[in-house]
């Protein structure tokens, strides 16, 4: 994604004097800033009580940060996911947030949907999840 910045000056005495501040401005935000698109981020989560194991879940719209130069790859991102993730779960689901952090506050809290379906396991799988689940496996 590219980087758009807006130039506004006021009070200046002319059109030229307006123009080279203008461009001392955008010169400064092109070369100190950056901005990141976050839209690709993909990632396997757990689900109990599915004939699936783990479903992939991703963003539901991108969504572009922008930093200082060379402050991105200081960020923090986590993942949230809501409590008792459970079949059935169906494509597009909300299934929790992409939180990402700088210095502590956060700059962006990004809802993530699941990329598939995950339907409810049968009675005996269940039980016999349950089982497993007894014996630690």
């Amino acid at each position: 994604m590219d980087m758009r910045l807006i130039s506004v000056v006021l009070g200046s005495t002319s059109v030229e004097a307006r123009t080279a501040q203008t461009q001392k401005i955008l010169d400064y935000g092109f070369r100190f800033f950056e901005t990141k698109n976050i839209g690709t981020i993909t990632k396997s989560v757990p689900i109990s009580n599915s004939t699936k194991d783990e479903i992939k879940v991703g963003l539901q719209n991108s969504k572009a940060i922008t930093l200082a130069r060379g402050q991105y790859k200081l960020s923090q991102q986590a993942i949230e996911l809501n409590t008792g993730l459970s079949a059935p779960i169906k494509k597009g689901d909300s299934i929790g947030h992409l939180v990402i952090k700088f210095e502590g506050k956060n700059l962006a809290k990004l809802p993530l949907i699941a990329l598939e379906d995950a339907p409810e396991a049968g009675f005996f799988s269940q039980i016999w999840n349950w089982i497993l689940s007894l014996l630690g496996l």
